[in-house]
């Protein structure tokens, strides 16, 4: 006798689930969801003796459940269906982080001899506007988790640009910083 495959699960099967049989022993009740499937014509069973029902079946419990009113009719209140949104970059953000890395760059170029203004500029391109920009991409992330997300194809070259502009003032304000303090 040759030994039985190990993939084989056609006796769990029934032969025709259109058809569901009666099971011997049925007592009619139903349970705290409908018809339990134990009643004598019922439909439904235990999955696996031959007596469970195609839960897709037409005619099924046509007093509970969704009706086709409730799938075209969009949201229970007032029944009209609420317009999706188109998600875009929040584009002030970037905005802002450019503002303040330039006028970084502007005061530590020009006006970086004077030791003050010099670690303003350095705070002002390095923790404040890398903040604002990681800020940027916190919001823009949460944007592109929307169903409609458009944004413009210049994005992600802006994104660099203003990333490469914090880091230009930063080495700017930290040089004349470093002039100043080798003059001590």
């Amino acid at each position: 006798m040759p030994d039985p495959d190990p993939w084989d699960f056609s006796e769990y099967a029934d032969p025709d689930p259109r058809q569901s049989r009666p099971r011997s022993g049925d007592t009619g009740t139903d349970g705290p969801f409908g018809t339990s499937g134990t009643s004598t014509g019922g439909q439904g069973g235990r999955p696996g003796d031959g007596t469970a029902a195609d839960p897709f079946a037409a005619g099924r419990d046509s007093g509970a459940g969704l009706t086709a009113a409730d799938w075209t009719s969009g949201p229970a209140l007032g029944g009209e269906s609420a317009a999706l949104e188109i998600a875009r970059p929040p584009l002030p953000y970037l905005g802002a982080a450019a503002g303040i890395a330039l006028l970084a760059l502007l005061l530590g170029a020009l006006l970086g001899a004077t030791p003050g203004i010099a670690i303003t500029a350095w705070v002002l391109a390095g923790p404040v506007a890398i903040f604002v920009l990681a800020y940027f991409i916190k919001a823009d992330t949460t944007e592109r988790a929307r169903p409609i997300y458009a944004a413009p194809s210049w994005l992600r070259p802006g994104y660099v640009a203003v990333l490469v502009l914090c880091g230009v003032a930063v080495v700017v304000a930290a040089l004349r910083i470093a002039f100043w303090v080798g003059r001590l």
